[in-house]
């Protein structure tokens, strides 16, 4: 029995998942829709590896038997091959890299909006969770604050007015409570199906990363180098000039060569063959589209890359901002009285009901302001981050 319970131990534990990182692993292992790109990604990239191979071989006969001719029934057959310049064949080879280059790209721009779906909802979680953990507090306050109200005003200590007031905010306190675990059980919803359906037994009480940031320089570099948006971008444009490459040496003719072998009995002749074809029209035009549409990548390119840069940077200084206005809030409520406080000084008589709620209310006010201001800065520096995932 020890033994099992060992057993069964270490399995809960392996259940459990304290951590945001350890939720966000799990996700990206089970995510059903990251399986099934991972499955068309691998489809297309095989596909992708036929299209540089050498077409089929033809084989082509004649047998005619019919008309008028002295001798016998006239026979040809040909085989052949035909195969592109051979030029031809690394040039789109290096294109087919940049395809597949970019088919994994665009699975790391999903896997990052995932876990960025799926850390946001942790973070959710983690609000949610300290909220529940202050509406408890608050509400076992207004319990014994309603239970001290009841029995003075059953000893005609206080009036009716003051027991109604203190029943219906515990009764609050209760409402809210209950309207918070409603909503941490449907983020738990939402991040069982980002996994699979597969549960998480999950315990995240409080933000892990902490506020500050790196420099503005240092943090572009890190976004321009891992974002997988401006990656796409710069692998298109790394495309196009391979499909320009390609589109150039297309201009060198296709080869064909093969045997053939033509007679009647007795009378047959035989030997090899060989041709080539001239791209005059077709290869000069493509060769054209491919030019413009190079330019066009690298002035989308450029533009795309102003743009981020010029989004991120707005971004991440609205963040300092915020980041400075809350260390200032932050200050200024260890300031204020706490709840116990408030409360004692009710009990030992030196406010009134009415004051003593009015403050508390201005309190809970302040706390529950800190509270979402850490939240949404912890949004905000996900946002800021999230090309890290």
């Amino acid at each position: 029995m020890f033994v099992l319970g060992l057993f069964l131990l270490a399995n809960f534990s392996l259940a459990q998942v304290n951590s945001l990182d350890q939720i966000l692993a799990q996700i990206e292992q089970n995510n059903p829709k990251l399986k099934a790109y991972s499955n068309l990604m691998e489809a297309e990239m095989l596909e992708l590896e036929s299209s540089n191979q050498l077409s089929n071989p033809e084989l082509s006969a004649y047998y005619l038997p019919f008309g008028e001719h002295g001798g016998g029934d006239y026979l040809e057959y040909e085989i052949s091959q035909t195969i592109e310049f051979p030029s031809v064949y690394l040039a789109r080879n290096s294109l087919i890299k940049s395809r597949k280059q970019k088919l994994e790209l665009v699975y790391q721009q999903k896997r990052k909006a995932i876990l960025f779906l799926a850390k946001t909802l942790g973070l959710k979680l983690i609000y949610c969770n300290k909220r529940i953990e202050l509406e408890q507090n608050r509400r076992q306050n207004a319990e014994l604050l309603f239970n001290q109200i009841k029995e003075q005003f059953e000893k005609d200590q206080v009036n009716i007015l003051d027991y109604n007031k203190a029943q219906i905010h515990w009764l609050q306190q209760q409402f809210q409570v209950a309207q918070l675990e409603k909503e941490r059980e449907a983020l738990l919803m939402e991040l069982r199906h980002l996994n699979g359906d597969l549960a998480l037994q999950t315990e995240l009480k409080d933000f892990e990363e902490a506020l500050t940031l790196v420099s503005f320089d240092s943090l572009w570099m890190q976004f321009r180098s891992t974002d997988p948006d401006l990656q796409i971008v710069e692998q298109e444009r790394q495309m196009s000039k391979d499909n320009y490459r390609l589109a150039k040496q297309k201009l060198w003719p296709d080869l064909t060569a093969g045997y053939n072998s033509q007679g009647i009995a007795g009378e047959r002749y035989s030997g090899l063959y060989a041709g080539l074809s001239i791209p005059l029209w077709q290869a000069r035009k493509k060769l054209k589209i491919a030019s413009v549409q190079a330019i066009y990548q690298d002035q989308a390119s450029e533009v795309s890359l102003q743009e981020k840069k010029s989004h991120f940077s707005a971004a991440y200084y609205k963040y300092r901002l915020d980041l400075e206005q809350f260390q200032r809030y932050e200050s200024s409520l260890g300031q204020i009285n706490s709840e116990d406080l408030l409360l004692k000084a009710y009990e030992l008589g030196q406010l009134s009901f009415l004051e003593y709620y009015m403050d508390l209310q201005f309190y809970r006010d302040a706390k529950d302001k800190y509270l979402e201001m850490q939240f949404q800065l912890q949004i905000a520096k996900s946002e800021l981050s999230k090309h890290l995932l």
